[in-house]
C-alpha cells in the first residue's frame, strides 16, 4: 500500500485540501471544487477517492452523486481504493491517519 501510495505521489495523482467545508450539502457546490481541482484533466479518466478522517455528513451527501468520485475515510481506506481510482485528494488529518494506518 505504501508503494502504491508512493506511485501516485510520483505521478502527480495525489492531491492535498487544508480543507473540505460546505455550508449545505450540494451537490453543485461540490461539483464546482472537484471541476476546479481538476481543471487540467478534462476529457480524461478523472476517477478520484477523496479521503476524510472524520465523517463530514455534508460533504458525504454532496459527493454521493458526483460520479467520478468516492468518498472514504481514512481508517477505511485500503489498497484496492488506492488502486482502482485515478487520483487521491487528501486532507492533512487524513494524511496522518493513512501514515499511521500503512506505516
Amino acid at each position: 500500500t505504501c508503494i502504491a501510495l508512493s506511485a501516485k505521489v510520483r505521478d502527480g495523482e495525489v492531491m492535498a485540501l487544508d480543507s473540505i467545508k460546505l455550508d449545505e450539502a450540494k451537490t453543485k457546490y461540490m461539483a464546482e471544487v472537484f471541476n476546479n481541482l481538476m481543471s487540467s484533466q478534462k476529457g480524461k479518466n478523472r476517477n478520484t477517492l477523496l479521503v476524510l478522517k472524520d465523517r463530514d455528513e455534508v460533504v458525504f451527501r454532496a459527493i454521493r452523486n458526483l460520479q467520478e468520485v468516492e468518498i472514504k475515510l481514512a481508517d477505511q481506506v485500503n489498497l484496492l481504493d488506492i488502486l482502482s481510482k485515478k487520483f487521491l485528494i487528501v486532507t492533512p488529518d487524513s494524511i496522518s491517519v493513512l501514515q499511521k494506518r500503512f506505516g
